[in-house]
């Protein structure tokens, strides 16, 4: 294994002692000799480079000062800050700082070990995304379309569907994508994405006061494929923490910063979470070719009228479609009274690959079968809403915006 190499910035020579010996015995790690200042510090970095900076909170008078002159200096390096105690206002203090873990002092040398581990492969992996203080966040001059995707069954896709429609978005138009778990029970998305998040949505709940255009993308994770990433809490049943107007708020940033924003809801209504329906562009409404599901999507249907909801934005989308041979689409669309907005075939297999293994069905290289499904449900919605690119480029490369 390659050895994370870490620098400690602080004049404490009580907290150098710890973290030496909390590290001495990690062969995985390599303790650089330590800075006693933001200019030592760069001086190090610049010489001998470090995956990861631990700066205490002191630094200089200020250490969250000296960690965002690191961070913007030496943006693929991690930092994490050390502080004495949490206040009100550490966690966004520290983002704002580009810090991507804080630690309490003093702290056990698992947690410490963990913390640097984490660090240095998020830095690593964000090291070929745009910063979240960069001009690609910049509040936009037009809102997001916001797609949510809602199912009143569960196991019929929808997870499935919100990954690969928020990659596929990216994908055929090269703009700023957010994929937001708000499954509130036990989000997936995160583990469909092969993703270990540093925040979810309760570290967001809790610094509300604080979100807005400019702040919210701190707390995304991004992915490989260019999607930025809000995952679902990892402890299931949050709901009695959520309220209406917190998710309101977050949509409404997340609109005003992006170009496309993708809601995985979960298989329920819920009052909390009825801003994702209610501020949504589109409802992609996931269906499968069965009796009780169809029961379900009609009761549904008539749900959203009465949450006034206009039913020209709810889009029925029909997931193993081929599953049933005596259920056929055409079948669906007469007892939905709805047309089918888009098909997905039947293939288990491939689904079932794809959300182990953590990779988007979409990221592949084959373009035919379920992977072209996705793609021309995609091409269908950008030409009905109007965001059809009117120029694209080959995977991977980023699209030239003009600062707004």
């Amino acid at each position: 294994m390659e050895s994370i190499r870490v620098l400690v910035a602080s004049d404490l020579i009580e907290l150098r002692l710890k973290i030496n010996q909390d590290l001495a015995e990690i062969e995985q790690v390599q303790l650089l000799e330590p800075a006693s200042g933001e200019a030592e510090a760069e001086a190090r970095l610049q010489d001998q480079g470090a995956d990861v900076v631990l700066v205490d909170n002191s630094l200089d008078g200020n250490g969250y000062a000296a960690a965002q002159k690191l961070h913007q200096a030496f943006p693929g390096t991690g930092i994490i800050l050390i502080e004495e105690t949490i206040r009100d206002d550490t966690l966004h203090r520290a983002l704002l700082a580009g810090a991507n873990d804080v630690l309490i002092y003093p702290f056990e040398p698992k947690l410490l070990l963990e913390s640097i581990t984490r660090s240095a492969a998020l830095a690593k992996e964000q090291a070929g995304q745009v910063s979240a203080s960069g001009k690609r966040f910049l509040p936009k001059t037009r809102k997001a379309e916001v797609i949510t995707v809602f199912s009143p069954k569960g196991g019929v896709g929808k997870t499935l569907t919100s990954i690969n429609e928020a990659v596929s978005l990216y994908q055929q138009t090269k703009s700023d994508v957010a994929l937001v778990d708000f499954d509130l029970d036990y989000g997936t998305v995160a583990l469909g994405m092969n993703l270990q998040p540093f925040y979810t949505l309760s570290d967001i709940l809790e610094d509300m006061r604080n979100i807005n255009a400019e702040t919210i993308s701190s707390y995304l994770t991004p992915h490989e494929s260019g999607v930025l990433v809000l995952p679902g809490n990892a402890m299931p049943r949050l709901e009695p923490y959520v309220r209406q107007d917190q998710i309101a708020a977050i949509i409404a940033a997340l609109r005003d910063s992006f170009d496309f924003v993708v809601i995985d809801m979960p298989s329920r209504f819920s009052e909390e979470l009825s801003p994702a329906l209610t501020m949504a562009s589109r409802i992609f409404l996931i269906a499968t070719p069965e009796i009780s599901t169809l029961r379900n999507i009609k009761a549904s249907l008539v749900a959203f009228g009465n949450l006034g909801i206009s039913l020209e934005k709810v889009k029925v989308v029909l997931n193993r479609a081929d599953l049933n041979r005596s259920i056929r689409p055409n079948d669906v669309a007469k007892t939905l009274e709805r047309e089918i907005y888009g098909s997905l075939r039947d293939d288990s297999k491939s689904v079932i690959r794809s959300m182990n293994e953590g990779k988007p069905l979409v990221a592949s290289t084959t373009r035919r079968g379920l992977v072209r499904d996705f793609e021309l449900l995609t091409h269908k919605y950008l030409s009905e809403s109007g965001r059809m690119p009117t120029r694209t480029k080959g995977r991977g490369q980023q699209k030239e915006k003009s600062e707004q």
